[in-house]
């Protein structure tokens, strides 16, 4: 056989080949020769080689070529090689003679050798003419000494030349197994492990290995001496999670014998069997032929590549197999040859390499919970450059060649963790820890690539740390990088074509063939096409790497950027050219606040320009600036100005489908030119544009209008430059009469139309002026010489509580047990579960529009598509129910799994995919067509719900009526009425909601689910399952994340996939993505409340009466519970003698509202202190004035109802708590400060406000106020504790080892806490309202008194015995060293509304807060300043702990009353704001610049119902940012009235910079309003409305 092999990649260490053309030539008679004339020439090109593979042991063989060009008859020059067993040529073309230029061509190639020895066998490979590995020649030898030589290596990837190698054996006694381990990258290997067999005398021998083989990835098995003959060779393995062992027997009759490793997996888990055992059976050393040796290799390769082997045998395979080399972790070289064009790092990294610590949580880049580290080399500089990307959103292609370091690459449990890993697990920084490794990369990769940007206080002993120093880490293999990565690739995988460009010239050159391919740089774009189009993205990929094109120079008159450099390089590249007013500066201005680091890190201007997104924040400057960019293509290179011309229609330009940008020309402003760029979004940082401008602007000496450019963003379907008003302003002077002029025209040239995309019109209107009126302002400032300085605050803060000197665990700051799992991304969360044999996933069609009838269409088709298992209907529904009742909190309440016939609610599953794996299932959810027919216009919001009569139906219309309101009101002179909205929140858990459900034998099912209910969930599905609930075990290992979320609407993936997974019996894995999750789940109840109050002229509140509509969604849920809490905590903290609460619940198509962190209490409390904050305003007293004259006192009671410890404030906790806040923080001080900053600053205004919260603790029936646990003491001394909780980040797990540990005086480390299960402790309630360590750590003191009970006389006979001598002890005297804990709290009844009578709960928890705000009246841009919290917990069990809930707590409540908004379609009941890209977070942007938390030391310490008098502090402080609230409220009062603006005014939440901006009334807003009226817009349909 003849093959011609061309080169394709050069390094530093090796040249590769694939081979283009092959040619048999026939098998030659005995000493006979063959000639072979192909009737067509080679297609040989310079540098190829040409390789031989038949060669015969005998000095008469002879190959022969005769050379030819392919252009003249002549022959130039003939080969002839004697004596060959092996040969290769390389080809030149440096013979003068050719005159034509050609290259040489092989014509004839004749060949003459014998039949003997090798000549009859085939070349030793996986599949015979595909994919050749090696063989081994005998070179001969004497007195019994054999020289082997291994020649022309070939990788099993279309035979890729690897390495030459020559190794000497001497002896021919011993037959030699030997393993050879890679070094430098791929090319050469060294022999590491060798065991000597002795050979057979008579028959064939077995020879045993009874040790593990040190083995791995990529690494050579070699057998010597080996008989042509039956042999055989055996491998015994095991699996390293379940020990299942496996016999495997390859037999053999080919020459030499050998076999691929650990390529098996598991048939219970996703791992590889892993060798523990070989067998060989050899032939008796008479029996070689020849003494002849032969030495057979096999690669031990990526499973991945075995698989595409193993299915490609028997069948010849077109196009070729590359090799992508990858440094995963710093631990591994990865070398892969399967990979799909469209898969993601994070992907890659999950799924075929199982490493899991870096998270999915969004899928679109906006959260970080993927966030890796990509280490490159500079090529330049030669040096390691370190960025972190999120992996969710870029394609594992684009970084072939680099080093990717995942939180699995710094460290880990067993072998060390990194100092930064440590920190963030013992300083407290971790919660659920989902998202944990994703904050470690992010530091990692700050640390290691801008130390300067780095700083942190130093608030522990340097002794108890690791010392780190970023240039001594060695997690990244400096060697793997050195190396050139700019080989050619050209790619094709599953239909999808991913092209490297190795030039500018050569990425202009694949445009021309492939137009409408997507070009590949920083990939952000893609992401969002994956999300909109259900997986689905282009088929062709242009990758155009970094190093293309990406130099950024400044000669003085232009800034010139490359098209490759990304936004961070330019970032570092003009941050010391910033100047007031230049290019630079707004430039500058623009990328901070463009998305996430790990955005900037990869996005380029590029994309900004090609996508022609009309948000943009780059656009605007561009076109403002009249910036120009460079346009090649094969034709030429073409340069167009960036006007309003350039952009054409939404998305579209004028750039040619073959036309790739090459650079960008940015003019740099004269210092006569002001240029200045605004944006304003919802959040500050990392938030997409709501409207961006750019202005450019050139004044003549006297301060008139030379030049004026105005271009904004976010207002149309393209980035717009203003020309009518513009052109009207040249020539004007730059005054007051200039600016409203221009703000008329502004408003008529620009308007924005009720209904138009994007919604918000009035705001965006406003910013259409306020934006301009700014500019104005800085330019003013300039030119009378003020100074306009940039003040950059750090966040800072305290934590104060008392520290306990004992030796005991509880009181003590101890780190939760699983924190340095979290760090290191060991902790297992569902999804990251080893996939089962036989498993498959779930994929919901969601209803997109309701109330609506609907029709599907091509399911049959959809389940003929490869891997779609099922797809499962109403109509193939096999089960009685398709709903199920919450019976926990409320009414029972029906939740629909799958729609019948008619939607209720947008987001409603209609269909369950099953497939074997998402791709799959996402391709059938794209064949799939469903068609609906509108049933009624949707009821989305309390006000359609209100007009439309449409209320559930309940028992009865919960109510509370203290004292004698009527009366109150008719006999108060003073009376203020108002009313008030609060919106929907969503959980936003970074674990989404996810299930797996496993059959067992027996017709049983392990259900792993992530709830908050395992006994809800465990009784769901035996329900409806119709099994006993003895077969169902419900296992939740941690949470990532619940808030109430998972309480009662986990059965929404934990009852389909237990149904699936009994039906198939196969594994069932369901687990949402982010957008999916946000759909079908409800959130927070929004609420409609209208309160009327009575008082009188000194504050003293005399009634409040409160009318409240819940949002409940299409059904109940549990809102009927929420309502109920709603009613007490209304007036919770104030002495008010007569009050009137009542809720009604609206039914409406959007997800049912259901439990979340605080349940009615943070409603009640913004209805509470927006009543108590009008009586101030019209009273003219300070605020807080008004809360201490009707704060509750020592001994006055409560509206609860139950145990004293309810309905009677002890300990004058509230009034301490409040004392403590305002001495402490100078709050009186403060308030003068802000009074003074507020006259003197009219567009920033401050405001400062203090609120209490009432919040209490527990269940209101008893049955859920229960707990159990178990201990099983070893007779190691090591503790086993399980209890009925589940740990999701509020640290349960360590308060409950702090519990045990002090009750039983073990070390807190000898204990370890299982998952939770249903098996292990049955009929478990949920774990909720903030009394999870007082019902669980009840039942485990109660647990621990029966052991000590037991062990008492041990104790009592040796005093001073060790802990592990008294366990032996109680062993040998059969002491039973297990232990069932309960608890009950005595005296318990269930509340009864009706005549409220019962228990509100267990007890309650008292604080406050003052808040300090700062606003930008023009953009309602807002920062809080300062937060205060004083809590008083007790006697806090886990100070670190609490601390932590009540920072997380409260930062959730900003998000509530700030930030977080949910809009919906009102045409369609369609949730609009899906994913962290359009529902905004608090980030880390919007922590208080100065954050304060102090546990109250003087509190209430003898709490009977709290476990060692430690209070849950999971909820209460989340109502407390009811403070930011109202001192943003404040605020915008002031703003107001110097605007002349006094009338009263509500402030709904969020208050969002939309609200803020309309709420600050001035001669801008006041022109908008104006322009709306003209235009008489009220029948105008809204695009989007606030729920």
């Amino acid at each position: 056989m003849l093959g011609i092999w061309r080169e394709y990649q050069e390094t530093s260490t090796i040249y590769r080949f694939r081979r283009i053309h092959k040619v048999t030539i026939p098998q030659s008679t005995e000493n006979g020769t063959v000639t072979l004339l192909p009737d067509f020439p080679l297609p040989v090109e310079k540098g190829d080689v040409i390789g031989f593979d038949y060669a015969a042991a005998s000095d008469k063989n002879t190959i022969a070529a005769q050379l030819y060009d392919s252009g003249l008859p002549e022959i130039y020059e003939a080969f002839k090689w004697n004596n060959v067993f092996t040969k290769s040529l390389r080809v030149s073309n440096k013979r003068d003679a050719v005159k034509t230029g050609a290259y040489l061509r092989y014509f004839a190639i004749q060949t003459n050798f014998t039949s003997k020895g090798l000549a009859k066998k085939s070349p030793i490979c996986f599949n015979k003419d595909i994919y050749t590995v090696g063989r081994a020649l005998n070179l001969g030898g004497s007195g019994g000494e054999l020289l082997n030589m291994l020649v022309d290596f070939y990788f099993p990837c279309d035979g890729h030349i690897l390495s030459l190698k020559y190794y000497r054996v001497i002896s021919t006694s011993y037959s030699f197994v030997g393993i050879w381990e890679p070094i430098d990258g791929i090319s050469k290997y060294k022999l590491i492990y060798k065991i000597k067999l002795p050979v057979a005398n008579k028959g064939f021998q077995t020879i045993t290995l009874n040790k593990p083989l040190p083995i791995k990835a990529n690494y050579i098995i070699a057998f010597q001496h080996l008989k042509n003959g039956p042999h055989v060779v055996s491998n015994k393995a095991h699996c390293s999670s379940c020990h299942t062992s496996r016999r495997c027997v390859l037999p053999s009759q080919s020459i030499t014998v050998g076999m691929i490793l650990d390529m098996e997996k598991c048939k219970n888990h996703d791992s590889l069997l892993r060798n523990y055992s070989m067998s060989f059976e050899v032939s008796p050393a008479e029996k070689y032929v020849g003494g002849l040796c032969f030495i057979l290799l096999l690669l031990r390769i990526d499973e991945l590549i075995y698989d595409q082997l193993q299915s490609s045998r028997g069948k010849k395979t077109r196009g070729r197999l590359h090799r992508f080399i990858f440094v995963i972790s710093a631990l591994i070289e990865i070398t892969d040859s399967t990979i799909d064009p469209g898969q993601t790092v994070l992907s890659y990294l999950r799924d075929n390499l199982h490493l899991t610590g870096s998270k999915s949580a969004c899928g679109e880049g906006g959260c970080g919970a993927c966030t890796v580290m990509v280490s490159a080399i500079d090529e330049e500089k030669n040096e390691i450059n370190h960025y972190s990307i999120n992996a969710c959103i870029s394609p594992i292609l684009s970084f072939d060649g680099l080093a990717i370091t995942t939180v699995e690459g710094i460290g880990n449990v067993k072998t060390g963790v990194h100092p930064i890993q440590e920190r963030i697990a013992k300083a407290h920084g971790i919660q659920c820890g989902f998202c944990t490794p994703g904050f470690n990369e992010d530091i990692e990769d700050l640390y290691k690539s801008d130390k300067s940007k780095f700083s942190c206080k130093k608030l522990y002993d340097s002794n108890e740390w690791k010392a780190y120093n970023p240039d001594d880490d060695e997690t990244i293999p400096k060697n793997l990088l050195l190396r050139k990565n700019r080989k050619e690739l050209n790619y094709t995988m599953n239909g999808r074509i991913w092209i490297k460009a190795q030039s500018m010239n050569h990425l202009a050159t694949l445009k021309k063939k492939m137009p409408h391919a997507s070009i590949i740089a920083g990939s952000t774009e893609i992401s969002i096409d994956r999300l909109l189009n259900k997986g689905k993205i282009g088929d062709t990929f242009i990758h155009a790497p970094h190093y293309l094109n990406k130099d950024i120079q400044d000669n003085g008159e232009f800034l010139k950027i490359g098209s490759t450099a990304t936004l961070s390089d330019l970032e570092k590249f003009i941050m010391e050219k910033i100047k007031p007013f230049s290019i630079f500066e707004a430039l500058e201005e623009s990328i901070k606040h463009f998305g996430s680091r790990q955005i900037r890190n990869v996005a380029t201007i590029s994309g900004n320009v090609y996508t022609s997104s009309p948000i943009s924040d780059i656009m605007p400057i561009l076109m403002a600036s009249r910036s120009s960019i460079s346009l090649l293509s094969t034709k030429k290179e073409r340069n167009i100005l960036l006007d309003d011309n350039f952009i054409v229609g939404y998305r579209k330009n004028v750039i040619k489908p073959y036309e790739v940008i090459n650079y960008f020309k940015i003019p740099i402003n004269k210092e006569t030119q002001f240029i200045r760029f605004f944006k304003q979004a919802k959040r500050k940082h990392d938030d997409i544009t709501t409207v961006c401008a750019c202005y450019f602007l050139e004044l003549t000496a006297d301060n008139r209008i030379k030049t004026i450019r105005m271009v904004y963003g976010g207002i149309a379907p393209k980035t717009t430059e203003v020309t009518e008003t513009t052109n009207d302003l040249i020539g004007m002077k730059w005054d007051r009469i200039m600016l409203e002029q221009a703000s008329i025209k502004l408003m008529k040239e620009l308007y924005i139309s009720k209904g138009s995309p994007g919604g918000g019109e009035t705001y965006r209107n406003n910013l259409i002026l306020s934006l301009f009126f700014k500019f104005y302002l800085d330019v003013c400032q300039m030119l009378n010489k003020e100074n306009i300085e940039k003040i950059y605050e750090p966040i800072t803060g305290a934590s104060l509580y008392d520290t306990i000197p004992e030796k005991l665990a509880v009181g003590k700051p101890l780190p939760i047990p699983s924190a340095l799992k979290h760090a290191t991304g060991q902790s297992e969360f569902i999804a990251d579960m080893p996939k089962f044999k036989n498993e498959v996933i779930v994929y919901p069609i969601l209803a997109t529009i309701s109330p609506a009838k609907f029709q599907i269409e091509n399911i049959q088709e959809a389940l003929k598509l490869p891997g779609v298992v099922d797809i499962i209907s109403y109509d193939n529904w096999d089960y009685v129910d398709s709903s199920f009742q919450q019976w926990s909190v409320g009414l029972e309440s029906k939740e629909c799994l799958i729609a019948n016939e008619e939607t209720l609610y947008s987001g409603q599953p209609i269909l369950y995919i099953v497939a074997e794996n998402m791709g799959q299932a996402l391709e059938a959810a794209r064949t799939v067509k469903i068609d609906y027919q509108l049933s009624t216009d949707p009821i989305v919001t309390i006000d359609d719900a209100i007009r439309k009569n449409s209320f559930h139906k309940v028992s009865f219309d919960p109510e509370v009526n203290f004292g004698d309101v009527e009366a109150a009101f008719a006999t108060s002179s003073l009376i203020g009425e108002g009313e008030i909205n609060t919106g929907k929140q969503e959980h936003f858990y970074m674990e989404t909601q996810s299930a797996l459900a496993v059959p067992k034998d027996g017709d049983a099912l392990d259900v792993y689910s992530s709830t908050q209910s395992i006994g809800l969930d465990h009784f769901l599905i035996s329900s409806i399952l119709k099994k006993p609930q003895h077969l169902i075990n419900v296992i939740c290992a941690r949470c990532g994340g619940g808030f109430g979320g998972k309480d009662f609407q986990s059965p929404l993936t934990s009852v389909p996939a237990s149904l699936i997974a009994d039906k198939l019996k196969r594994p069932t894995r369901y687990v949402m993505d982010r957008m999916t999750d946000m759909k079908v789940t409800g959130g927070r109840n929004p609420v409609k409340a209208k309160y009327k109050i009575a008082y009188n002229d000194s504050g003293r509140i005399k009634a409040l009466k409160v009318e409240a509509y819940f949002n409940a969604g299409y059904s109940m849920d549990c809102s009927f519970g929420v309502a109920r809490k709603f009613l007490k905590a209304v007036g919770g903290g104030y002495n008010i003698p007569n009050m009137y609460v009542s809720c009604k619940f609206c039914k409406t198509n959007i997800g049912s509202a259901t439990a979340f962190r605080g349940f009615g209490t943070p409603q009640a409390g913004i209805v509470t202190e927006t009543a108590i904050d009008s009586v101030a305003d019209v009273l003219n007293i300070p605020s807080e004035s008004i809360r201490e004259i009707n704060m509750l006192k020592d001994g006055e009671r409560t509206k609860l109802v139950g145990y004293e410890s309810l309905t009677t404030m002890r300990h004058d906790s509230l009034r301490k708590c409040w004392l403590e806040m305002m001495q402490s923080y100078g709050i009186e001080d403060r308030r003068e400060a802000i009074e003074k900053f507020n006259k003197e600053n009219r567009w920033k205004k401050k405001g400062i406000c203090s609120t209490l919260v009432e919040h209490y603790v527990g269940f209101n029936k008893a049955t859920m106020n229960q707990g159990n646990a178990l201990i099983n003491i070893y007779l190691d001394g090591s503790v086993y504790l399980s209890f009925s909780g589940v740990e999701m980040g509020q640290g349960l797990n360590a308060k409950m080892q702090q519990v045990t540990s002090t009750a039983l005086g073990v070390d807190y480390d000898r204990i370890y806490i299982p998952d939770a299960s249903s098996y292990t402790i049955p009929n478990i309630t949920t774990t909720a309202a903030s009394c999870g360590t007082d019902v669980n750590g009840f039942a485990v003191l109660d647990a621990c008194r029966q052991i000590n009970s037991r062990l008492s006389e041990i104790k009592k006979n040796n005093p001073n015995i060790s802990w592990d001598d008294m366990i032996k002890e109680a062993y040998n005297q059969q002491i039973n060293l297990s232990a069932s804990g309960h608890h009950k709290f005595d005296n318990f009844q269930d509340l009864n509304l009706k005549d409220n009578t019962g228990c509100d709960g267990l007890y309650v928890v008292w604080g406050t807060a003052c808040s300090e705000v700062e606003i930008d009246c023009l953009t309602g841009d807002l920062i809080v300043k300062q937060a205060d919290i004083v809590i008083d917990v007790g006697k806090s069990i886990n100070p670190g702990i609490d601390i932590g809930q009540i920072e997380g707590a409260f930062i959730q409540g900003l998000g509530m009353m700030l930030l977080e908004e949910q809009l919906y379609d009102p045409s369609t009941s369609k949730l609009i704001s899906v994913g962290p890209g359009k529902y905004k977070l608090p980030s880390i942007g919007n922590i208080p610049r100065t954050f304060n938390v102090t546990l109250l030391r003087d509190g209430d310490d003898s709490e009977p119902r709290a476990i060692h008098s430690s209070k849950g502090v999971g909820e209460p402080s989340l109502t407390l940012a009811v403070s930011a609230l109202l001192a943003v409220k404040k605020a915008i009062k002031s703003a107001r009235q110097d605007a002349g603006f006094n009338e009263s005014f509500t402030i709904n939440t969020p208050a969002t910079p939309s609200i803020i901006r309309n709420l600050c009334r001035d001669e801008f807003t006041e022109r908008v309003k104006k322009e709306i009226e003209t235009r008489n817009e009220k029948l105008k349909k809204e695009w989007c409305v606030r729920v």
